[in-house]
């Protein structure tokens, strides 16, 4: 779990790196590009297992949001703060809670209440309406959320036919064609370094992913989730230190509170499904 943090945000510092010359449609497509050579030792191993479903639509549709999300994220991720766009991010198992009450008739707990409610809090902390003028980024960064939110549902649903190998392999195989017409409408060829730079974001982010998924099977919930904040941590200082950027003390206070809120409906159960940018 200490390694998928630390690769989610190197990966995402890439994103944030390169987006003066690279922009955010084209990493989104890129990301998946490289991710396939993650893939492809499973593939392998696997061969047309990796690929065995009955869910070929869902997996359509969760691509779909999938991808919006990601280059709603990764536009943000050039607009803001890294600190305060991870933040915002953590807002999201709060809304999946939500949506599972609602859509899949799970039993409302009080605690899926009270997460909501610190879920709220945490953001006005962090947004500060009134304040601070909303910005296109963290708009975009809200917009991400809610749609990475329903990519986290539709994962739940897939999840219970389907083995996380298999929703992971279709997401990497989706996500470039899904994304190459916006990729293409605003396409730059990256430079070595660039490419180079890219290469290690869609492996170092898959990669993640999958040490996410081993740590949610290797040890209890209650054990791994609160290593999660750690991202945040990492976020706030390649900030600083890559861009100068000093994270004020509501993001810190904001984001706390709306991890502990997502702490709370994360905890009591052990997820089939991770909780990660996919």
């Amino acid at each position: 779990m200490l390694l998928s943090t630390i690769g989610f945000s190197i990966s995402h510092l890439i994103v944030r790196y390169v987006s003066p010359e690279i922009h955010s449609s084209q990493s989104v497509f890129f990301r998946g590009f490289f991710g396939l050579f993650v893939l492809l030792p499973l593939f392998m191993r696997q061969g047309k297992a990796l690929f065995r479903t009955r869910q070929l639509r869902l997996h359509v549709v969760r691509a779909v949001f999938s991808v919006s999300s990601l280059t709603c994220f990764y536009y943000a991720l050039t607009a803001i703060p890294l600190a305060k766009a991870t933040a915002i991010g953590f807002f999201a198992p709060v809304v999946v809670s939500l949506m599972a009450v609602v859509f899949f008739k799970e039993r409302s707990r009080l605690v899926n209440w009270l997460s909501l409610a610190m879920g709220v809090a945490g953001m006005l902390l962090v947004l500060r309406p009134g304040t601070i003028p909303l910005d296109v980024g963290t708009v975009l960064m809200i917009l991400s959320t809610i749609l990475f939110s329903i990519n986290l549902t539709v994962i739940k649903v897939l999840g219970r036919e389907d083995s996380s190998t298999v929703i992971t392999a279709y997401i990497t195989v989706l996500l470039i064609p899904l994304s190459l017409p916006m990729a293409i409408s605003v396409w730059v060829w990256p430079d070595t370094g660039h490419l180079v730079l890219l290469a290690i974001m869609g492996i170092i982010n898959i990669t993640s992913l999958i040490l996410f998924t081993q740590a949610m099977r290797e040890a209890a919930t209650s054990i791994i989730m609160p290593l999660d904040f750690l991202r945040l941590v990492w976020m706030a200082l390649f900030g600083y230190l890559f861009f100068f950027e000093l994270p004020d003390v509501w993001t810190w206070i904001g984001g706390l509170v709306i991890f502990i809120g997502a702490l709370l409906v994360a905890v009591p159960d052990r997820p089939k499904s991770p909780l990660f940018r996919a």
